[in-house]
């Protein structure tokens, strides 16, 4: 476990928000943590973003886990996943709950497949398209693309 500033960072076994317990880490990223949660009441797997404590007092990256909360929790199309709920742990670690989606990113389908045929790369690209027309219409910009 994880103390700074005296806040803990959330890892597998912890519950939080009073609703999710953290199963499994799923990897890590500039801001934070991803682990695939769980809904004690019901048991569905989620996906439970979390910024890395020592973080937390850096306001702008809070402010854009909870930006991203706010303006993809009203969006509805297959390639953006549900956003259900924000909020800060116990310790004041903010979190974001969002729909779990399971498969194989890019650079696994090409490490098995190294050539996609050209209808495959029209369907994955409408895909994106669709997804990021969708988020850029309710205001955001997604910063990894």
């Amino acid at each position: 476990m994880l103390v700074v500033n005296d806040m803990e960072a959330p890892s597998v076994g912890a519950v939080i928000g009073g609703r999710y317990r953290l199963e499994e880490e799923l990897g890590g990223g500039a801001m934070g943590c991803v682990f695939r949660g769980s809904v004690i009441a019901g048991g569905e797997d989620v996906a439970i973003k979390v910024i890395a404590p020592e973080l937390v007092g850096r306001g702008d990256l809070v402010e854009r886990l909870e930006r991203e909360a706010l303006l993809v929790h009203g969006v509805d199309h297959p390639a953006i996943r549900r956003v259900h709920e924000y909020g800060t742990t116990d310790d004041g670690v903010p979190f974001l709950v969002s729909e779990l989606l399971e498969g194989q990113s890019l650079d696994e389908r090409l490490s098995r497949e190294p050539a996609l045929t050209g209808a495959d790369m029209l369907r994955l690209t409408i895909d994106v398209l669709g997804g990021l027309e969708v988020v850029h219409a309710a205001g955001v910009v997604h910063r990894d693309m």
